[in-house]
């Protein structure tokens, strides 16, 4: 008897918080979207406590704490692999930045006269704004190539 009062009650709570909620939707779209899961988990309910008279309600509560488990496992993946990419984006920045200023160092020139085009944290081109370009470009050239792995073609050395 006393489980018949305790889902009464359960579902008596329920239904004042979910009027008092239906209130903030009203004259919204999603009013019926709340109507239709406020019905589904009053249903949900009084289903637990007859299903559990009956003895399957550890059934129910087991299903039902798997799929809660789950949705928190995927939720912990989904984060893990935004915080990967976001870890990813943060190093390539960093490296971007020290090659501009290796080379700038090189050069003899400012980090802003320095670009770098990457493909997968690999430098694909090189592009270098000098004051003199002649004295030094092929040297220059040939030395960014060998350091970065780059053709020296793809290794642009230009007057500023």
């Amino acid at each position: 008897m006393e489980a018949a009062f305790q889902m009464v009650r359960q579902v008596v709570v329920f239904l004042l918080l979910a009027a008092l909620l239906t209130n903030l939707f009203m004259g919204t779209e999603y009013k019926k979207y709340f109507t239709y899961v406020t019905s589904l988990i009053v249903i949900l309910l009084v289903l637990v406590p007859v299903l559990g008279f009956f003895g399957k309600g550890k059934v129910w509560e087991k299903n039902y704490i798997l799929s809660e488990n789950k949705q928190q496992v995927e939720q912990t993946k989904e984060e893990i692999r935004l915080l990967g990419e976001k870890y990813e984006k943060q190093m390539k920045e960093k490296y971007v930045a020290q090659v501009k200023k290796d080379i700038a160092l090189q050069c003899g020139v400012d980090e802003s006269d320095c670009r770098i085009k990457m493909d997968d944290m690999k430098i694909i081109l090189i592009r270098v704004r000098v004051k003199n370009a002649d004295k030094m470009q092929k040297e220059w050239q040939n030395e960014l190539a060998f350091r970065y792995g780059v053709e020296e073609e793809k290794i642009w050395i230009e007057e500023a």
